[in-house]
Order: C-alpha cells, then sequence, then structure tokens
C-alpha cells in the first residue's frame, strides 16, 4: 500500500468542530492502513481513493453529525462489520459492556401479579440503587413522572441504564425506620422517591444449577451470556459451588453468547484444560499463525463435559467451543455456530470515539477456520424457544431446563458419568471427531 501524508490543514472559514471530525477521519484511515488485517481487502477496496472521496464528502457536509457519518461510509468499504468507530457518546456505555460492566442504576424490575405490577427483583451490590435504599419486593409507582401502570417490563428496563427519578411503593412492616415516621405516615403503603444516576456495574454473567442425570447422578450447568473482566472469576465460583452439590459431569451453555474479551475466554479455558494445550492461532496481516498456549492452567474439571452452542454463538465463545471440541475435550451439541473469528484494536481516538479495528484472524487449536464458516457441533440440536431464558440466577435450580432437547440430548451422553473415567470420556469423543473430520 502507498503512504498518503496526513498532515491537516485548517481550511479558511472551516468550523473547528469540522475540522475535529476531519482529524478523526485520517487518523482512522491511518490506522486501518497500518493495521488492517488482510492488506489484499485494502488493495481490492482501493483504499487510497476511498479517502480521496471521503476527503470530499466530507468538505460537503454541513454540520457535525453529518461530517461524522462519512467515517462508517468510509469503513463501508472494507466489508467488515466489525471494523468501526463507536460515537464519543457511546464510547463510555461500549467500554463499559466489553468489560463485563454495564451502565445501570442496578435494578430488575420485573411483572408479577394478574395486574403486572413492576416489582423490584434484583438489586445490585454496592450500586446506586442499593445505597439508596431500594429493595427486593418494592413496587415500582412511576418513573421520569410517567406511571408504572403505562410502561411495560421491556420499555421500563432500558430506562434503567440512564438517570432516573423512581417512586416506589413498599409495606410499612418491611421498613426498619417506622420509629421515624408521624402518626399519618402509618395509614396506607410506604412510598419513597429515589433520584439515581448510572454507574458501571461489574457483571458475572454466569448462571448455574444442578441437574439430575438419567442414571441419578448429579450434573452441573453453567450459562456465560458474554465474556467480560468477571467471567473467570464467575465460572470458578460456580464449578466450586457445583462441585460441593457433587456434580460429576458439566454442561457449558453457550447459546447466545456474542463474545467479548478475547483474554476472558482465554482464562475461563484454563479453568477446563490442561497445562500447555494450544486456546487458539492468531495470524496477522503478515500471514503467519502463531499458537495462544495456556500457561499456568489451572483446570477445576477434567470429566465430562458438553457445550451447547447455536446460531448467535460468536466470537469469544466461538473460540473456547473450539478450544475445547478439538483436543476431544467436550462434546459441541446445538447448532452450527456464528463464524466471527477476528480480533479487533481497541483504539481510543483523541474526539473520544472508539475505533475497531480487525487486525488478527483466529483459528482453533487444530487450525480450522471460523471467521466466516462457524464451527460445526458434533450432534445437531436446536432448542426450544422457550428454554432459552428458562432460568435466571444461581438461587433457582434448572429444572425449567429440563425439557430442553439439548439438555436431554446431553444427559444421554452423561449416562454413566458418576464412574466414567475422563479417558473412556476422551475415546467417545476421539470416535465423534473422526466422524466429523
Amino acid at each position: 500500500m502507498g503512504t498518503l501524508n496526513l498532515k491537516v490543514d485548517a481550511q479558511d472559514g472551516a468550523a473547528p468542530p469540522l475540522e475535529n471530525v476531519r482529524r478523526t477521519l485520517l487518523e482512522t484511515w491511518g490506522y486501518v492502513n497500518a493495521q488492517y488485517m488482510d492488506t489484499a481487502v485494502l488493495e481490492h477496496a482501493d483504499w487510497e481513493h476511498v479517502l480521496e472521496e471521503s476527503l470530499s464528502d466530507l468538505d460537503k457536509a454541513t454540520d457535525q453529525d453529518q461530517a461524522f457519518a462519512v467515517i462508517p461510509k468510509m469503513l463501508s468499504h472494507l466489508d467488515d462489520q466489525f471494523t468501526r468507530i463507536i460515537p464519543a457518546r457511546d464510547s463510555s456505555s461500549w467500554r463499559a459492556d466489553t468489560d463485563g460492566q454495564i451502565m445501570h442504576i442496578g435494578i430488575r424490575l420485573t411483572a408479577s401479579g394478574s395486574q403486572g405490577q413492576l416489582r423490584v427483583t434484583y438489586v445490585a451490590d454496592d450500586s446506586p440503587a442499593q445505597r439508596a435504599g431500594i429493595r427486593e419486593g418494592d413496587l415500582l409507582v412511576s418513573i421520569n413522572g410517567k406511571p408504572a401502570t403505562a410502561v411495560t417490563e421491556k420499555e421500563v428496563n432500558p430506562q434503567l441504564r440512564k438517570e432516573a427519578v423512581l417512586k416506589m411503593r413498599r409495606q410499612k412492616e418491611d421498613d426498619t425506620q417506622l420509629a421515624s415516621m408521624t402518626e399519618s405516615d402509618l395509614n396506607g403503603p410506604l412510598e419513597l422517591e429515589f433520584n439515581l444516576a448510572p454507574e458501571p456495574i461489574e457483571v458475572y454473567p454466569v448462571h448455574y444449577g444442578t441437574l439430575k442425570g438419567d442414571d441419578g447422578s448429579t450434573i452441573g450447568y453453567l450459562q456465560l451470556k458474554s465474556f467480560g473482566q468477571g467471567s473467570a472469576r464467575g465460572t470458578s465460583n460456580a464449578i466450586r459451588a457445583l462441585q460441593q452439590k457433587g456434580a460429576t459431569a458439566y454442561i457449558l451453555d453457550l447459546r447466545g453468547n456474542p463474545g467479548g474479551l478475547v483474554n476472558a475466554g482465554y482464562d475461563v479455558a484454563r479453568l477446563l484444560l490442561g497445562q500447555d494445550r494450544i486456546f487458539c492461532w492468531i495470524m496477522d496481516r503478515s500471514g503467519l499463525p502463531e499458537p495462544v498456549n495456556l500457561t499456568d492452567a489451572q483446570p477445576l474439571i477434567d470429566g465430562p463435559l458438553v457445550v451447547l452452542v447455536n446460531s448467535s454463538t460468536a466470537s469469544t465463545s466461538e473460540v473456547l467451543a473450539a478450544s475445547l471440541q478439538d483436543p476431544s475435550r467436550a462434546l459441541l451439541i446445538g447448532e452450527h455456530t456464528f463464524g466471527k473469528g477476528r480480533t479487533q484494536r481497541v483504539i481510543p481516538m483523541g474526539d473520544g470515539s472508539t475505533l475497531l479495528v480487525s487486525n488478527t484472524r483466529v483459528t482453533s487449536p487444530d487450525q480450522h477456520t471460523i471467521d466466516r464458516v462457524g464451527l460445526e457441533p458434533d450432534i445437531a440440536c436446536r432448542p426450544l424457544p422457550t428454554a432459552k431464558e428458562a432460568w435466571k440466577a444461581a438461587k433457582k435450580d434448572a429444572r425449567e431446563l429440563e425439557q430442553d432437547p439439548c439438555i436431554r440430548l446431553a444427559k444421554r451422553h452423561f449416562r454413566g458419568a458418576a464412574t466414567l473415567q475422563t479417558a473412556a470420556w476422551k475415546a467417545k469423543l476421539d470416535t465423534l471427531k473422526e466422524h466429523r473430520l
């Protein structure tokens, strides 16, 4: 690829905000030109000509939003939805989500009763809601002045990710401050008002419970919804809790998991795979693959393991699934996966926006292509629609999942898991692998 002079020269009469966009556009072009994983794509797109067109489009812009829209248009020439720019106004929320956090006031509201009243069913530890005094069981009266009767559960929960004024109703017998109330206060349910601002709340997206195997054994069930900074810790805690309940085989549910931090997937793999295993191979624009070995692995389980996948299993979750499937560590049950086998470098830009540039391809331990191909499960299975969100918290068991056909298939292969040795399980998976290849 050629090199262009990326010096920014202010034009007479140009508004400073538009010059900031011009600078961001030029920096974006430069990062992609220097780091994009496939130079053939840049050549095919005629990347230098794309810059000239983009600068021409920028000169026609009349406001900052119109000018900024030129940047994603420029990136669209790569035909890579994962190389993208996130505007400054959305960057902090995106970073929080990617790190395994969400910007939130820290409660979950669930419709309950025949009238569908919105009730607090969860309060996150050390969240704005908990510090303000909101409790599980409180009923929502209004949010931002709108009566709770006028909003649905689906409509109200997104509003909890930004500043919100909540009026809640609580039964007085649940309140610890009755001594400070006047006689008139005691004539009806207690109403409280909370003015809350969201904060980054760390999420451990690991739900777990137990299932009874067909042979009476105990099966541990873990569901990972994404990969963030707390995923490995949450997985470790879940496995230890399930071990205390007598689990001898495990189901790792990655259905609907869009991925997240690759390092988080690596750390989870260290809990499930032995020392010196290959997690994946990575290849940058040089075209030379390099192995990513699991070092200091501390596997907590080495017995039978099934991984559930579907068409929404993507990115890091696919890499983890492949790292378990290729060495015959786990049996994959479900649907063909999404097929995102590329990683992005995250670049904070000077204007507060965030640029993501696809800079490496990822392949499985056996160097099977994942990107735009996906993983083929060992056993095909399509789950019931009602099984996707069958249960939410560790305090519940997984009985609702018993009718899931994919769970049933896993249980069938776990027959005798209480006595099945690791070598026998691996031999079973090796046989399936031969048929798959």
